[in-house]
């Protein structure tokens, strides 16, 4: 009678292995088909599609009162052998819980195969879109001063760190600097380290006279691989220059693209002035546009009159916005001006907020649960093989 009981829980157990099967292979491809963007998903919730399935845990109370029962039947009616080497010949005997081992593996195993076909699932939100990020960081002598702590060119540094590692994977990032001549330090990449270290690099004994934003503006666009047009329209064709914005994050004011479609490619500028020498930066900012890469503009700096120290000189500072609130509505992006270097963060969230779109997903747990109900099954069953009644 015993062994026909352990017999109907093997058959119970292959019935949940066959009815999940399906379910844990469609959980598991799920999981796969994530791809790359598994490691940018982000948990919201979980929930369970068919509860109702723990309703069969209620037959575990009774097989154990059925098996604990048939046990002790068993050993009273046992047969009493003389001499001990003739029962260890016979049958190795388990002591203590080793004999319970086995009826506990298989009730484990009951367990996470009802947990398995009640479909958990973690409800989780995952990057829809792949987008490369350029950041474009002006190192003139001006970054060099102390308005904001500990200076501009230090505190935009640690920014644009934070941010390569904060950004989901799905996210290609590039670096170029940029005064008078600008350097491609690193083109749209998943290697966040590279860019650390290129970013790590940076400091004040770096820093160069004058600024040209138009070369670098056009540099960046190279190294994302955009197409250059060889004409442009006249500027004035382009829009009427509307009237200043304020100074905080202020959306383009040119129409807006379809916003079902967001952009591929995504340049982030940081700069602290004007620029007047090298490539046009209004001619720079129409490409950007004709390719439909929106630049962001970030204003690094405040109002009052600063002094920096340059070869034994002290020199002064002048901060200038204009230019960079009329390359964001040129090339459809936002302006923001940073004062504090915390800025920096609602800066860089407004970014990913406007260059990705995330879905929702469900990633069932079948297959996990599963898996490990299998693997108890297999470990349990060859105990039993090994110390079988």
């Amino acid at each position: 009678m015993l062994e026909m009981l352990e017999s109907f829980w093997a058959v119970l157990l292959a019935f949940f292995a066959s009815a999940f099967s399906w379910l844990g292979l469609s959980s598991g491809l799920s999981w796969l088909a994530l791809g790359n963007t598994a490691g940018d998903l982000r948990i919201t919730g979980w929930v369970i599609r068919w509860p109702w399935a723990w309703l069969l845990l209620l037959l575990l109370p009774l097989w154990w009162r059925l098996y604990v029962g048939l046990c002790k039947a068993r050993l009273d009616g046992a047969m009493v052998f003389g001499a001990a080497s003739l029962l260890a010949a016979i049958r190795k005997q388990p002591r203590g819980f080793s004999r319970l081992l086995w009826p506990v593996c298989a009730s484990v195993c009951v367990v996470l195969l009802v947990g398995a076909v009640s479909r958990p699932a973690l409800l989780a939100r995952v990057p829809e879109n792949a987008v490369d990020v350029m950041l474009v960081l002006d190192i003139s002598l001006s970054m060099m001063a102390e308005d904001v702590a500990p200076d501009r060119i230090t505190a935009a540094k640690q920014a644009a760190m934070a941010f390569v590692q904060s950004v989901p994977r799905s996210v290609r990032v590039g670096l170029t600097v940029f005064a008078e001549n600008s350097y491609v330090l690193s083109p749209p990449t998943r290697d966040r380290l590279t860019l650390v270290r290129a970013l790590s690099g940076l400091n004040r004994r770096m820093l160069e006279p004058k600024t040209a934003i138009g070369g670098a503006m056009m540099a960046s666009l190279r190294a994302m691989e955009v197409p250059i047009q060889t004409e442009l329209p006249p500027l004035q064709e382009w829009s009427v220059l509307p009237e200043m914005a304020p100074e905080d994050s202020t959306p383009s004011t040119l129409p807006p693209e379809s916003s079902a479609k967001l952009p591929g490619k995504v340049m982030v500028l940081i700069s602290d002035g004007d620029s007047r020498e090298g490539y046009p930066w209004d001619v720079a900012a129409m490409q950007a546009r004709q390719a439909g890469v929106p630049v962001h503009t970030v204003a690094v700096g405040t109002d009052e009159p600063t002094l920096i120290e340059y070869q034994g000189q002290w020199l002064p500072v002048t901060f200038s916005e204009a230019t960079l609130r009329e390359i964001a509505r040129l090339a459809r992006g936002r302006f923001f001006r940073v004062l504090r270097p915390q800025d920096f963060d609602s800066v860089y969230a407004q970014v990913q907020q406007q260059s990705l779109r995330y879905q929702d997903r469900e990633i069932e747990l079948s297959f996990v649960l599963s898996a490990v109900a299998l693997a108890i099954l297999l470990l349990g069953s060859l105990w039993r093989e090994r110390y079988c009644w």
